[in-house]
């Protein structure tokens, strides 16, 4: 089998059974229920203005966001809808994993592994809001998967299984097609070659490397779209850094990241990621994807210290998800304690719970975690307002101060051309053209106390009004809504 056997003393099939719904059930509110998230609202303001590529990232969610839109229209389901896909084939994937590898045993691992997966806030969360990460994550563990089929077959039977290996190709095509952090997977791909004796061979194969030319192909529209763009997606990133490269190594922020990364995924699967890293992988499907899925990890990780100690990258914890991910579907294998298996599952239903009350019905922990979960709520009412100080004004264009409360706004107006005010260039450059609205009158949003930045884009600035937004009564955020006469377009 390749993975460390399964203990014999195992959690009841119904209590991790049941342990998994709850998180599932979780992952569902959130899908439902939970506020638009920002980056939500400004992907799918990219599905409104397809591009071959965008400023942050490649192409393929954006592509999708505008198909759910032309299909099920303009609305929260719409916007979450992917997620429903990609997490029915997450499921199916660790499903055909614990069939081959549990034996009988494939139901209790297969709740267990669910429970574990969603164990972690960071992969509830993120694999659940219409965010690109829940399209990466879904095509990374179906590109392993099918990678891990073909090594296995030659490995075992010297033959090459050819679907699976251009099926693997196609999948990391599209990872990379959606996220840059989906070429993770791919150098995953070679190292796993260079270490595995038995693999080495295929180097010898064309088919190998025609597997690989079609991954790349796919690469193709952002690759023409860079080669016309004045702005690489590459120097965009780069941009985003306000410190130096090749600077002292920030010991702080390290610190900080790995902090972060341990609240987010428990302190109680640490022992288990550290077997996980180190223990040599065995023969059969299961050692290929330890191998695969081990190398993910190492590969994302090592990746991310890089953009932070050499590019002086601010670097978020989660950006490493596709490491977590690749842990935590072997996580059954790995986490072998009962008493740890609980404390795991506990410590994320708990967390996790806390966290979809955040984001779905009042913003308790504003101020306690880093992310701002009032700038979600209250846009319906932001958008009536806003509407209504248009009609009664005669404005011929909506603004707000900064890309963020754009696109909430945008997306709560159902207006595609709400128009961002940011200082800084962003996704919005891509299709805003301000020079035609020179000299008309807008209404703008503010948000961020920017009123000294918006007065030099304007000949004059008049308040409308404030607006609160409210949840079950309570105020969560304060905005201002101001006519601006005399638009000042600039070049970003």
């Amino acid at each position: 089998m390749g993975l460390p056997a399964l203990p014999d003393k195992r959690l009841p099939t119904w209590l991790v059974g049941g342990l998994a719904g709850y998180l599932i059930a979780l992952k569902l509110v959130l899908v439902f229920f939970a506020q638009p998230q920002i980056d939500e609202t400004y992907y799918w303001l990219w599905g409104q203005h397809l591009e071959l590529s965008y400023l942050d990232h490649p192409a393929l969610h954006a592509w999708l966001q505008g198909l759910a839109s032309w299909l099920l229209g303009w609305n929260l389901f719409a916007m979450r809808a992917l997620t429903l896909l990609t997490s029915g084939i997450t499921i199916w994937v660790l499903y055909d994993w614990c069939r081959r590898l549990a034996g009988e045993h494939w139901l209790q691992a297969l709740c267990l592994t669910i429970a574990l997966y969603c164990s972690s806030p960071i992969m509830l969360i993120y694999s659940s809001l219409a965010l690109i990460d829940r399209l990466l994550l879904v095509l990374v563990m179906l590109a392993v998967h099918c990678l891990a089929r073909f090594g296995t077959t030659w490995e075992a039977e010297g033959r090459l299984a050819l679907r699976w290996l251009y099926a693997g190709a196609v999948c990391l095509g599209l990872a990379v097609l959606s996220k840059y952090l989906g070429a993770v997977a791919g150098a995953a791909a070679i190292v796993v070659v260079l270490v595995r004796p038995g693999l080495r061979p295929l180097l010898r194969s064309p088919h190998l490397w025609l597997a690989a030319g079609l991954a790349l192909a796919i690469q193709a529209p952002t690759v023409i779209w860079n080669s016309q763009s004045p702005v690489t997606n590459t120097a965009f990133q780069l941009m985003l850094s306000d410190a130096p490269p090749l600077q002292a190594i920030r010991w702080t922020e390290i610190v900080t990241i790995l902090s972060e990364a341990l609240i987010l995924l428990s302190p109680f699967c640490v022992p288990a990621i550290a077997v996980f890293l180190f223990r040599r992988s065995g023969p059969g499907l299961g050692g290929m994807l330890h191998e695969l899925s081990r190398w993910v990890f190492i590969v994302s990780s090592l990746g991310l210290l890089t953009l932070e100690v050499v590019f002086a990258r601010d670097v978020i914890a989660y950006w490493n998800v596709l490491a977590y991910a690749a842990f935590f579907g072997l996580s059954a294998w790995f986490i072998r304690s009962r008493v740890l298996q609980l404390l795991q599952i506990g410590y994320g239903a708990v967390l996790s719970t806390l966290l979809v009350y955040h984001f779905t019905v009042f913003p308790f922990l504003d101020g306690r975690i880093g992310v701002r979960a009032g700038d979600f709520y209250g846009w319906d009412r932001i958008a009536a307002a806003t509407a209504a100080a248009q009609a009664s004004t005669g404005a011929a264009f909506v603004a707000a101060d900064n890309w963020e409360s754009g696109s909430e706004l945008a997306f709560a107006m159902r207006s595609p051309g709400v128009v961002s005010l940011s200082p800084r260039i962003d996704a919005y450059s891509q299709w805003q053209d301000e020079q035609s609205l020179a000299g008309q009158t807008a209404v703008v949003l503010e948000s961020r106390d920017s009123l000294a930045a918006l007065q030099t884009r304007f000949d004059s600035l008049e308040l409308i009004s404030s607006i609160e937004a409210m949840s079950w009564g309570r105020p969560v955020r304060s905005y201002r809504l101001y006519l601006g006469r005399g638009f000042r377009p600039v070049a970003r």
